[in-house]
């Protein structure tokens, strides 16, 4: 291949203002300041009016993936290497095992302030309970890794075992209700071409700060606590 051995994909995707046809980079601050400042509208109504729903969005861009996908394995054919003998295998298998042990090492390093964290997250607005020792989370991800390491077993395989409140969260860019858990909130923002931190960071910050706030008087009652806690055995 003339080319060389692979190729970069670059995807770059504009927008067509329904407004006024102005092309703009398919970007949420750049929309958002074209029609506040072209069109006096905010980007919540835009969206609700003329963006496209969040099915469709969805639809779109598997397409888009499953085209680069194709385009990738295609190049990844001519390009494949010629096989060797059988010690390519035990490479293969030994590579295998060495990603599984840093998997696991990923799980056991899990560290508690990062778990504490998670309980903090403007996100998380739901409480999982464990019925077999009391353990409560905001985060479903402290709660499985929880299930996990305290219990030796899957969430789905724990479903009889613990129970959890059934909060909604509504979007404020189209109003929809979803699960208040971060997985669904962030799949949803995606589907309006945002990361979950980005939306957070405009729509969000007010509960962002009571999170902060919350934690760090929770930080300061188990700070007081563990003193006392010392100077009672010390008497």
């Amino acid at each position: 291949n003339k080319f060389g051995p692979g190729y970069t994909f670059a995807v770059t995707c504009f927008h067509k203002c329904k407004l006024c046809g102005v092309e703009l980079l398919f970007d949420q601050d750049t929309i958002a300041s074209h029609v506040r400042r072209n069109h006096g509208t905010s980007l919540k109504d835009y969206n609700a009016k003329y963006m496209t729903p969040r099915k469709e969005a969805q639809s779109l861009e598997k397409n888009l993936q499953s085209t680069l996908y194709s385009a990738k394995s295609h190049n990844s054919k001519d390009n494949r290497p010629i096989p060797s003998s059988g010690g390519a295998k035990t490479k293969f298998k030994d590579s295998k095992s060495t990603k599984l042990r840093k998997s696991e090492s990923h799980d056991n390093n899990f560290s508690k302030p990062k778990l504490v964290q998670n309980d903090y997250q403007w996100f998380n607005g739901n409480t999982f309970s464990c019925k077999i020792c009391s353990f409560k989370s905001t985060s479903l991800d402290n709660f499985k890794y929880h299930v996990k390491s305290d219990h030796n077993t899957s969430l789905h395989k724990f479903s009889n075992s613990y129970v959890r409140t059934m909060i909604k969260y509504e979007c404020k860019i189209c109003g929809e209700h979803i699960d208040h858990e971060k997985s669904a909130i962030k799949e949803h923002v995606e589907a309006h071409f945002l990361s979950i931190d980005k939306y957070g960071s405009f729509y969000e910050k007010k509960l962002t700060e009571d999170k902060e706030k919350e934690k760090k008087g929770e930080k300061g009652k188990a700070l007081t606590k563990e003193t006392l806690e010392t100077n009672k055995s010390n008497e």
